[in-house]
């Protein structure tokens, strides 16, 4: 049984080694993301807030005049701040499995003048849009979300199966320090692959299995049916009474971000969190939708009454980001992220030279 383990062990690690690279150092990037967008475009984040906000109706219609035509949906976070653009995210799906196209807009919030634009597949136009296509597979359509999700996978089991072959031996490797000095080769690499490994465990567990649980959809076979070509339609309804509206539906919620279709056919969609989040909240567990045609309300769903798996999707985005602490669990989680690409070269290297 410890045999196959071992097998089972090294084979999970192997196969997926190349792409966690990829994924924990985009991950390990994408837990400062706003910090680093900031700082590679600081004029964009220090706008001039001085005159009249226009209303997101009116950014929405600038929008749409623009590119309405070409993509499918369209969705935008509330800004926080006065001296910020509102940044436009438009999406839309091909007829075959690698082509998804995400678009963004970032919009000067007074003035309506469009501040940067650009494919989020083009790292010329924002470095940390690109590095989060990479890191979601979408770079690669349906085809790269599938990678990434089983590899997600597979990360989670190559863990499950290390915890359990090393059994017994996890309490000594956690209770006395790490002795590299002295050792050759070989086995400094194994020395480091396992007391890295332990002390990732249950980081690593819940990393991989949020994120694995996050991307089961694409799983499902809607995903992979062929998109329908249906007319572009300008919504005829007010964002902003639809904002209004929510908060009046769910008391104590605070919409955040709102999705709105560009086609005939969707349904415009508000997330946001209520004033009883849970600790590990954050995850836009609540929502209301809205007819694009009417404005008639379509549903709403209150995070505080959610049954059981819609009321642990906040915690699980929140325990998947880090986005549940201070500065200090953004720098463990970006120095985990490395934790995979270290495992999957040494443990590459341990096979080889075994």
């Amino acid at each position: 049984m410890k045999r196959f383990l071992l097998t089972t062990h090294r084979w999970l690690g192997l196969i997926s080694g190349i792409f966690l690279l990829a994924i924990g150092g985009s991950g390990s990037i994408l837990v400062f993301k706003h910090e680093i967008d900031r700082l590679l475009h600081p004029a964009l984040y220090n706008i001039d807030s001085s005159g009249t906000r226009l209303t997101l109706d009116s950014l929405y219609a600038i929008v749409f005049a623009r590119h309405g035509e070409g993509f499918a949906s369209l969705s935008f976070d509330i800004p926080t701040s006065a001296d910020t653009p509102v940044e436009f995210t438009l999406s839309s799906r091909g007829g075959n499995f690698y082509e998804i196209r995400h678009y963004i807009v970032d919009v000067h919030p007074y003035t309506g003048a469009i501040l940067r634009e650009g494919d989020c597949a083009d790292i010329s136009t924002s470095f940390v849009h690109w590095i989060m296509y990479v890191h979601d597979g979408a770079r690669f359509g349906n085809t790269g979300m599938l990678v990434v999700a089983l590899c997600a996978l597979i990360m989670f089991l190559s863990g499950i199966t290390g915890l359990f072959y090393y059994g017994k031996r996890l309490r000594s490797i956690l209770t006395f320090p790490l002795r590299l000095r002295g050792l050759n080769a070989s086995q400094f690499l194994r020395s480091l692959h396992v007391y890295v490994a332990v002390w990732s465990i249950l980081l690593t567990l819940v990393v991989f299995f949020t994120g694995f649980w996050m991307a089961k959809g694409i799983f499902t076979g809607g995903r992979w049916g062929t998109a329908s070509h249906r007319k572009s339609e300008r919504i005829a309804v007010s964002i902003s009474a639809c904002l209004a509206t929510s908060s009046a539906i769910l008391p104590g919620f605070s919409p955040d971000f709102v999705d709105v279709p560009l086609r005939e056919g969707g349904f415009i969609e508000i997330d946001g969190e209520t004033n009883a989040r849970a600790f590990f909240g954050g995850g836009d567990a609540s929502s209301v939708t809205f007819d694009p045609r009417t404005g008639g309300l379509l549903g709403a769903v209150d995070e505080r009454s959610a049954s059981f798996p819609g009321n642990i999707i906040p915690a699980f985005w929140a325990l998947h980001v880090g986005s549940y602490g201070g500065a200090f669990i953004k720098m463990l989680y970006a120095i985990f992220g490395l934790v995979p690409g270290v495992l999957a070269i040494s443990g590459f290297v341990m096979c080889r030279t075994r």
